[in-house]
């Protein structure tokens, strides 16, 4: 792993490349930027761009440059292991903290410039975020979510008491008095975003993935409470009931989503809900099976799902439902730095590929409230951007293949670089 190769501050351009700009709008065959700083200077066709004297150029005719991108579901404790609970069992909190740094490096060099965390133990993905601002390590920048509220029996609640360690502690919360206060306790610790779960799920012992775990009155009083604090939420909902009554309850996105009736798909319309649908996650734990070392009830739970949850991913993208692309890295046989293969998924699952390169960059970014940092290449925004080889308009599998990232910046900063600058 390699730090950052640049300080931001240079004059650095990309003359000549294929440019996709994120909004969703026309590729430009021929598309120059320069960056000044940690922000995008000047964009556009490469004849109406005026590259400086004083500028390091890199000409990247026949590749593509186009926003760096964003993964909305990650777990930074995790990466990839089949059996979490016994993993989670077996290593401190401390020390998977020390290991979801290399998992940003990896995302981060992957062209995953920004990672919203899924949930994390120890409030591990809040360190992360404050450590790479500090510059204490490098990697991709973190939305952090600390805990995630469960109630009792839930799926947070993953382990019968006597697995857990001393140095971890379950964020459960029942009835409407303490799911307030578990929400003051996360903004306590600076959390970005608020999660909870609204249905069981499938890597647990115990719970349903169709069943709802949490009251419309317990929802109501995290989401009010969060957003009356300013922070978004965003709800574990696999099952019907469970979806539906978080986003009546108002919630900012869904995770998963496998079951979306149509009036569930008429609400997130009218509400604007995002839908983050994670379709690696369950495809992963089905590929693998008891053979790869997932627990069985886990196997049994996941095979069910898997038609549904494909065909409600199409029915929300047909029926125009916001989509973002998240990946639940860290689940079983989903490894950070092959976040790209969410997008493969969602492009085999009928969406077309301008619309999923949207899914991770602009609309992800608008999910984030970043969408005046990051998300487009537009003047002024963070020079967040990636130059790949080959066009992933023509075959999206081009950003799965991590050797065709030949270039990520984040921020101004060159953090992965395979091109010669003249």
């Amino acid at each position: 792993m390699k730090r950052p190769i640049d300080k931001a501050g240079d004059l650095v351009a990309f003359v000549g490349g294929c440019l996709i700009d994120g909004s969703g709008g026309p590729v430009l065959k021929n598309g120059s930027i320069v960056v000044k700083g940690n922000r995008i200077h000047s964009v556009g066709p490469s004849e109406a761009v005026q590259i400086p004297d004083q500028a390091r150029v890199f000409d990247i005719s026949g590749m593509t440059i186009m926003p760096a991108m964003i993964d909305m579901h990650v777990h930074l404790y995790w990466n990839g292991e089949p059996n979490l609970a016994l993993h989670s069992y077996k290593e401190s909190t401390a020390f998977r903290a020390v290991k979801a740094v290399a998992y940003i490096q990896r995302s981060l060099e992957a062209g995953f410039t920004t990672l919203r965390s899924g949930g994390e133990v120890g409030f591990l993905d809040v360190a992360l975020r404050d450590a790479a601002e500090l510059g204490v390590i490098w990697g991709s920048r973190v939305i952090a979510s600390g805990y995630s509220i469960s109630g009792t029996g839930g799926h947070a609640d993953k382990f019968p008491p006597w697995l857990y360690r001393t140095d971890e502690v379950r964020l459960l919360a029942d009835g409407p008095d303490e799911c307030l206060k578990a929400v003051r306790n996360q903004i306590k610790m600076k959390v970005d975003w608020v999660k909870f779960h609204a249905s069981g799920g499938v890597m647990d012992p115990f719970s349903n993935p169709q069943l709802q775990e949490y009251s419309d009155k317990e929802m109501e009083t995290i989401v009010n409470e969060a957003h009356a604090r300013g922070k978004p939420v965003f709800a574990h909902a696999q099952g019907a009931h469970g979806i539906r009554a978080a986003v009546r309850a108002g919630v900012d996105s869904i995770e998963h989503g496998f079951y979306l009736e149509d009036d569930i798909i008429e609400m997130m319309l009218k509400k604007g809900t995002y839908l983050i649908p994670t379709l690696v996650a369950l495809r992963k734990i089905i590929e693998a099976g008891e053979k790869g070392g997932i627990p069985k009830e886990s196997v049994e739970k996941a095979i069910p799902h898997g038609e549904a949850h494909a065909a409600s991913f199409r029915k929300a993208y047909e029926a125009g439902v916001k989509i973002c692309m998240g990946t639940d890295c860290g689940s079983p046989y989903n490894y950070h730095g092959d976040n790209a293969y969410e997008l493969y998924l969602m492009v085999k699952n009928g969406m077309k590929e301008m619309d999923a390169l949207v899914a991770c960059t602009k609309r992800a970014a608008e999910a984030l409230r970043m969408k005046d940092k990051i998300g487009t290449l537009e003047n002024g925004k963070w020079a967040d951007l990636l130059v790949v080889k080959g066009d992933p308009l023509k075959d999206i599998r081009v950003l799965v293949q991590k050797e065709n990232i030949k270039l990520v910046m984040k921020e101004g900063k060159i953090c992965l670089n395979d091109l010669t600058a003249s």
